[in-house]
């Protein structure tokens, strides 16, 4: 074992060049998620983070919340990593074949090839991610200011970071581990049959029972998302099903290449018919590795769009929502319960109809939360989409409460804990439908008893008789601050606010994907021309001008990314169509919402692609032309 270890360790130092770009993405994905996993460490002590502008019951939820959005984003990225590893080690391993070759010639078995390659690819990630996580830990501050700039958190969170060993050590070990198992696996994605010293390093063929098997994938995880309800996986449902639509999308790429070749061949053809033969020809008879360069395409769009299509339905459906919620002519947002009760007496005493509504989420001290909602729910009942259905509206006072219909019934109780800890039970004494909102409903008086930061409660008023212009002027009046809109400058805003914490959430959580995949789609188009360079020197041997080789290389670069375009269109598409089929939507108006964004994310992926794999092929040619 010690010999295999210093054979591997040998064989990285000779080998460097091919797998600087397997270190790039450990690098990257080390300090993306050593920043990560230290700002969520932070937020599990409440003494390390500073939310002045938060009330006491909101900041232990909004607490558990980041940390859990946080350690998802780093497995995110390390799960990526590894997914993206497997194809470009995979890549790495098959330049590798004549070596591996002659060390089955020498006895070597494919386990022994296992093991040092495993161990290889375990140095390699040891060694450059303890600086990395390193520099990820210290980079936490600058990090979390990046979130903030993208309004991910809000501008006035502080948070002392520190070092945590434990969590680093976690990510590190797991990185670590991943990206060996990732080199094991691409030394068995090789067929035996290559692993001899005849056979061109350069091709990797695929046999029909492969091509079979993808086939079956493919096509059948394409047709189990659009059929599988979401709703079957849980509230990770719409988490669960973007992440499972990449890998039919990526099992299909080898097959669909040589449609692509045949296609982009032709078209090139008719401008330049010797580049655009060749790169046809070259990319039909290695599909298989040209699919390994469409990975991180389909990864980064397809992620990014599939979680955007994903999202559009439900964002159709809480639109409806929102329009049909407000009965009422005018909406106020007040912060603080003094500043709501003084606003409604002076509309009240304007003649104005007035429902008060909020909301307060707590946790219990063990890991759960729960919430309570006040109002006045007679008024609310008739100025909003709330609807009491049995019981009596009326009866709300004290410890009588309303409750959802769909989980409860008259004469049920519900435990409660108010704000100095005593538990009691509430008894259901109403029972009410709304598209909005589910939980217990107090009487509004009850907020003193259970609101422990009542100048920083986020309430929603309800008016009717009063115009917003007019109903902010009495308002100001009495010196109280309040935000009024018309029911369609509301039903707007909330359409807005909904659209917008989407698109944050998409860009927070899977643009450091995205970043992954860009460093990625240049690593891969440098070291697979670095390659290829024994084959441009015979090309250009044989007469081939540097133009030709660069339309060559171009040509196929486009069928390479013709064919993730497809695929990720294909995903998207399935995605689409089941998401709005669950909740009643129209799929069409949800692929069409999201393919400008992906259609932009896809051209700069593949124009970067382009660029890369020209300039590295320009760059290996000059330099061996001067070595000339």
């Amino acid at each position: 074992m010690i010999a295999t270890t210093q054979l591997a360790a040998r064989l990285v130092r000779r080998h460097r060049d091919l797998y600087v770009g397997v270190m790039v993405m450990i690098a990257l994905t080390m300090i993306i998620g050593g920043a990560e996993v230290s700002l969520a460490s932070a937020f599990s002590h409440p003494q390390q983070v500073h939310m002045p502008e938060v009330s006491a019951d909101k900041a232990p939820t909004i607490m558990v919340q980041a940390r859990s959005v946080l350690w998802l984003m780093a497995f995110l990225a390390v799960g990526i990593c590894g997914f993206i590893l497997v194809s470009t080690i995979t890549q790495v391993v098959s330049y590798r074949q004549r070596e591996f070759a002659m060390m089955r010639l020498a006895g070597a078995s494919r386990r022994h090839l296992g093991w040092l390659v495993f161990l290889e690819c375990l140095i390699v990630s040891f060694v450059t991610g303890i600086p990395a996580i390193l520099l990820g830990a210290a980079l936490a501050p600058v990090f979390l200011r990046g979130l903030q700039a993208i309004d991910f958190f809000g501008p006035n969170l502080s948070v002392d970071v520190g070092i945590s060993a434990g969590p680093l050590f976690t990510l590190l070990v797991t990185m670590t581990l991943l990206a060996g198992f990732a080199g094991r696996s691409a030394l068995r994605r090789i067929p035996d049959r290559e692993l001899a010293g005849a056979h061109d390093n350069t091709v990797s063929t695929m046999s029909w029972w492969s091509m079979t098997l993808r086939l079956i994938m493919g096509v059948g995880g394409i047709v189990a998302i659009a059929l599988l309800n979401p709703q079957a996986l849980g509230s990770y449902g719409m988490l669960a099903l973007p992440f499972l639509a990449v890998i039919p999308a990526v099992a299909l790429a080898p097959l669909l290449v040589p449609a692509g070749a045949w296609l982009v061949g032709h078209l090139v053809g008719l401008v330049a018919p010797g580049s655009g033969l060749l790169a046809a020809k070259r990319s039909s008879k290695d599909r298989l590795r040209y699919a390994r360069l469409a990975t991180p395409a389909i990864v980064a769009v397809g992620m990014v769009g599939g979680f955007m299509v994903a999202n559009v339905p439900d964002e159709q459906l809480q639109a409806a929502n929102f329009r049909a919620a407000v009965q009422s002519q005018t909406v106020a947002q007040v912060t603080g319960i003094s500043q709501t009760d003084r606003a409604a007496q002076a509309w009240t005493e304007h003649h104005g109809k007035v429902a008060r509504m909020g909301i307060v989420n707590r946790s219990k001290g063990t890991g759960e939360f729960e919430s309570f909602m006040f109002a006045d729910l007679p008024r609310l009942d008739a100025l909003t989409s709330l609807h009491v259905v049995s019981g009596d509206a009326t009866a709300v006072h004290g410890s009588d409460v309303a409750a959802d219909a769909a989980s409860h019934r008259v004469g049920d109780t519900i435990p409660m804990t108010d704000t100095r800890g005593h538990r009691f039970s509430a008894h259901v004494v109403a029972t009410y439908t709304d598209p909005l909102y589910q939980a217990p409903i107090l009487d509004w008086r009850q907020t003193g008893k259970f609101v422990r930061e009542p100048g920083k409660m986020q309430t929603t008023m309800y008016l009717d008789g009063l115009d917003a212009s007019t109903a902010q002027r009495i308002a100001a009046s009495t010196g109280t601050h309040v935000t009024t809109y018309s029911k369609a400058q509301w039903i707007d805003q909330a359409i807005a606010t909904r659209k917008a914490n989407s698109y944050r959430s998409n860009v927070g959580i899977f643009g450091t994907v995205y970043l992954m995949c860009l460093i990625s789609v240049v690593q891969m188009a440098v070291s697979g021309s670095m390659a290829r360079h024994r084959e441009f020197h015979v090309l250009r041997s044989l007469g081939v001008g540097l133009q030709r080789l660069l339309n060559v290389v171009g040509t196929e670069t486009i069928i390479v990314q013709l064919a993730a375009g497809v695929l990720i269109g294909l995903s998207i598409t399935a995605l689409g169509t089941e998401f709005a089929t669950t909740n009643g939507t129209s799929a069409g108006s949800a692929v069409a919402e999201v393919v400008p964004l992906s259609l932009t994310a896809f051209m700069v992926i593949a124009m970067l692609a382009l660029i890369a794999q020209l300039t590295s092929v320009w760059a290996i040619s000059h330099r061996s032309e001067n070595r000339q």
